[in-house]
């Protein structure tokens, strides 16, 4: 993924600041983008399944905070910036307690905004990876950091973490496809794991912890190559 893909919501009142921010995004080739003029609109995009990233005006007016759609987003884990020409403390203090990515003054110029989004995306690659996919009707936002392996199962696939195991309707070739590459690797026709929590290994038999998992001779060279 790069900033390019990103899926990035603009929640910001001036309908012709608004316009301005989406044409500097996409001077940077950041096509996928929606714009919010108002509280509402804003919080029916505020999904992790429908945005990566929020750059989100303080002030929207008729009393209405950006403050409250980062409390949203924080909750969400969706990284957010500040649009703001706000100098009053008592709401930039308010606005510093939400721990945003980071802040842009209006007026915004094309190359402080993009610094604040590559800032924010480095950061979030580095920290974390998600994997998205629906429990039933529930959509789940997974922190990759807890998949210990995934096991094909008939058009099912079990997602095993290190508290739970989900049930997901999802082939381990579409899972694959979904997870950082730097992480996960296909070890048997059935089988994902993550290499964080591989223990050992001998001959055909993978070992996380105490589970066993089959290395089947198609893939071992290259799980050999990744694990070392």
């Amino acid at each position: 993924m790069t900033t390019k893909d990103l899926k990035v919501l603009v929640v910001e009142d001036e309908k012709v600041l608004a316009f301005v921010v989406e044409e500097m995004l996409q001077e940077y080739e950041i096509t996928n983008t929606v714009v919010a003029n108002t509280y509402n609109d804003g919080l029916k995009w505020i999904d992790p399944d429908k945005i990566d990233l929020a750059l989100l005006d303080i002030n929207l007016g008729a009393g209405l905070s950006g403050i409250d759609l980062a409390i949203e987003c924080t909750r969400l884990q969706i990284p957010f910036i500040y649009l703001t020409s706000y100098t009053d403390k008592k709401m930039l203090d308010l606005a510093l307690k939400t721990t945003p990515g980071g802040y842009v003054v209006k007026p915004v110029s094309p190359a402080a905004l993009y610094s604040a989004i590559k800032i924010v995306f480095n950061k979030t690659q580095e920290q974390q990876y998600f994997y998205n996919f629906k429990d039933g009707t529930k959509n789940v936002r997974l922190n990759v950091n807890a998949i210990l392996y995934i096991q094909a199962d008939g058009i099912y696939s079990n997602i095993v973490t290190t508290d739970r195991k989900y049930l997901v309707r999802t082939s381990i070739t579409a899972a694959l496809a979904d997870l950082p590459k730097e992480y996960f690797i296909q070890v048997h026709r059935s089988y994902i794991v993550n290499i964080k929590f591989v223990s050992s290994y001998k001959r055909n038999i993978i070992f996380i912890n105490e589970i066993q998992i089959p290395l089947s001779r198609s893939f071992k060279t290259t799980f050999r190559e990744t694990i070392s």
